[in-house]
């Protein structure tokens, strides 16, 4: 009866409205997954499929009109719409609209960087909050933290894209809209979230439309069903995306053979980064300790003098942090650019060791093949030997494990006596007291193992952070030895390590590389090159000073003005460059727009000397693309020039230096730019 009386209603009430104008129905232009626009233009999502549902059961017309979110609220404000889509209900909002029965309910957040130091709400004050322009949840937010600042965009797609880009890194989204950017732009590992509010969201009705409020509700009852499908349909494949991380790198290493290697390999270095960075802060807060100290109270000379040693200390510390991480990744460079035999590998890799920790007795390396157990030892005296047992008994391997550990070197000694491994002990004058035995893997598997004779277990202790990250990194440029021999398309994947390298090799060049690719992409779609060819400069931008691994650290870094000699070395970079990348299969073209990015226009650059067209086009973008970002960026010998000097330099040089048209381009954007960030904080 009640389904009756609801039918009989609905058909009253379409009977009136069929006599009465079309409804107009405003939305915001991308809000998915409710609506979106298509490639063809065409309106698409759940809203749209709705909003024809509620046109059958209610009789009405209803024009849909997308735009700006801020704009739809404006429209059903001054009365120019009838209805607004999927809106929150807000005491300000209900002055002007008419709300429906409530839909469903969103979960909105707030999404922020995992880097951030953040904990909660309160910690957001340093940092500018993205929001959308009419966004009911920053009323919440600000009622949370008053102190907050946002920035507002006019669409969702305008503030990812700002989050993309690195201007924004606080967010507020509700959690739909939110996944659905996530897995489109790859940023799901990427942000953490504080939960801001949960609230039912309503079709806005114009307060002078009051009798279109009864037939929408009533059609909102028949069309519950459909609202509970989405629901559940969203939410299952939302569950299948948010698939643990590990999953996801076993799954992408099945699809790109390699890529698991380079991931731990960048994991690594990120790791050593966050390191420095974490002792960087340290220092950074006790010298803002040791300031206040200065300015409170200058009796405290004792303690003053105290902080300043342990200052002093820490600064040390993070010189010596530094040079074990250049040495590292000097080492790793050199092994991974030469084609050393196993046997090698093991030389280089104890020789590195024993240097470099003290304490360290011997290194040993066992592998076992085809049921016969080999074993290189390497010790601090530079000793070299072999030892090969074909008929070994297992308890020979008893003593290493899946996971690392430390034996006594009595009971390890004593499982080699069939190859006098003892003897040779005694014989080289060591005197281990502990063994430790580490696990060397390649994928999931066990290859071999690595066993340092270690004198002094508090020595080891004092130094066992420094240990495990030294063999981690050997291991992990061991498998990169391994998988170099059958993947030759990992090389190129290797390029990318030693270009962040080189951010930690050459203290200035930090970001520049990101940059360089950036501007260079940016001017390549003004000019209207394919995909394919975009790609490609874009990646030139990355590696295009990678050859400055090959130019001494004090070179690079130097304040004063660089020597003939040493301007000679720095000219040899793009060579270096090319060379190293054109030995990667399928990364000659990308080589050679490397090698030729320091030829001038007029002919006077290096390392050819090539002039005009006989430079590769993409040559000359990424020329004025590198030639701009460092005009504004500070360096040690010179402070940045503002944006306005950058580009007067860029028209000083056009026909000289640089190609007059691509010159054009770059300002053209530069200008597009600099307007649309002042719109935007008018």
């Amino acid at each position: 009866m009640r389904k009756f009386i609801i039918i009989f209603s609905l058909f009253i009430l379409a009977c009136v409205f069929s006599f009465s104008d079309t409804i107009k129905f405003v939305s915001g232009d991308f809000y998915p997954p409710f609506i979106w626009v298509d490639a063809s233009g065409n309106p698409q999502g759940f809203s749209v499929e709705f909003l024809d549902l509620l046109e059958k059961e209610t009789g009405l017309d209803f024009e849909l009109e997308l735009m700006p979110f801020s704009e739809a609220l404006e429209r059903i404000e001054n009365g120019k719409a009838d209805m607004i889509n999927l809106i929150f209900k807000t005491p300000e909002r209900e002055k002007y609209i008419l709300f429906s029965k409530p839909l469903f309910e969103i979960e909105s957040n707030i999404y922020y960087r995992k880097n951030l130091n953040v904990a909660n709400i309160s910690d957001l004050n340093p940092y500018i909050v993205g929001a959308v322009k009419g966004d009911a949840n920053v009323e919440i937010a600000m009622n949370i933290n008053p102190k907050l600042v946002f920035r507002f965009f006019d669409s969702f797609s305008d503030l990812i894209e700002a989050v993309k880009n690195m201007e924004i890194d606080v967010f507020l989204m509700e959690n739909f809209t939110a996944s659905y950017y996530f897995l489109k732009n790859d940023l799901v590992n990427t942000f953490k979230k504080i939960d801001l509010s949960k609230q039912y969201v309503y079709l806005g009705i114009s307060k002078n439309r009051e009798d279109l409020l009864t037939t929408v509700d009533l059609a909102l009852d028949s069309l519950k069903s459909y609202i509970n499908d989405f629901l559940s349909l969203y939410y299952t494949e939302r569950k299948v995306s948010e698939i643990p991380r590990w999953i996801l790198i076993i799954g992408f290493v099945a699809l790109i053979a390699g890529t698991f290697i380079f991931y731990v390999v960048v994991a690594i270095n990120n790791y050593l980064k966050k390191e420095v960075e974490t002792k960087t802060k340290d220092v950074q807060l006790k010298n803002e300790e040791l300031q206040s100290a200065y300015e409170e109270i200058t009796a405290m000379n004792q303690e003053l003098s105290a902080t300043n040693e342990e200052l002093e200390s820490a600064y040390e510390e993070i010189s010596n942090y530094q040079n074990q991480l250049d040495e590292i990744l000097s080492f790793t460079s050199r092994i991974a650019s030469e084609n050393m035999t196993e046997e090698t590998y093991f030389k280089e890799s104890s020789k590195f060791l024993l240097d470099n920790i003290h304490g360290l007795e011997f290194s040993m390396f066992i592998s076992i093949e085809d049921g016969v157990l080999n074993a290189l030892v390497y010790s601090k005296n530079h000793n070299f030997t072999k030892f090969r047992i074909e008929n070994f008994s297992k308890e020979i391997i008893d003593c290493f494990d899946e996971n690392s550990k430390l034996l006594e070197a009595e009971v390890f000694t004593s499982k080699y006596q069939a190859m006098n491994f003892k003897d040779y002990i005694l014989k080289n004058e060591l005197f281990p007291s502990k063994i430790l035995t580490y696990p060397i893997r390649i994928g999931q598997k066990i290859h071999s193992f690595l066993a340092l004779g270690i004198q002094d277990e508090k020595l080891y202790l004092q130094n066992k952070v420094k240990i495990e990250k030294i063999l981690k990194t050997l291991s992990i440029f061991f498998n990169l030895n391994e998988y170099s021999k059958e993947k030759a398309v990992f090389q190129k994947k290797l390029i990318i390590v030693f270009t962040k390298a080189l951010e930690y090799y050459d203290t200035y060049t930090k970001g520049h590389s990101v940059n360089v690719a950036n501007y260079a992409s940016k001017i390549s779609e003004k000019l209207g090159f394919e995909s394919e060819r975009i790609s490609k400069i874009y990646w030139a931008g990355l590696v295009h000073d990678v050859g400055k691994i090959f130019v001494p650290q004090s070179v690079l870094n130097k304040s004063e003005k660089l020597t003939d000699e040493e301007y000679e070395l720095i000219k040899l970079h793009p060579l270096k460059g090319y060379e190293l990348i054109s030995e990667i299969e399928g990364l000659k073209d990308i080589a050679e727009i490397v090698l030729y990015h320091h030829e001038r226009y007029d002919g006077k650059g290096y390392p050819y000397g090539k002039k005009g067209d006989e430079i590769p086009i993409e040559s000359r973008i990424l020329c004025v693309a590198d030639s701009f970002d460092a005009m504004t960026s500070d360096r040690p010998y010179k402070k940045s020039l503002t944006l306005e000097e950058a580009i007067e330099e860029l028209r000083k040089n056009s026909g000289t230096q640089f190609d007059p048209e691509i010159v054009s381009v770059l300002i053209d954007i530069l200008l597009s730019e600099f307007n649309h960030r002042s719109s935007m904080n008018a």
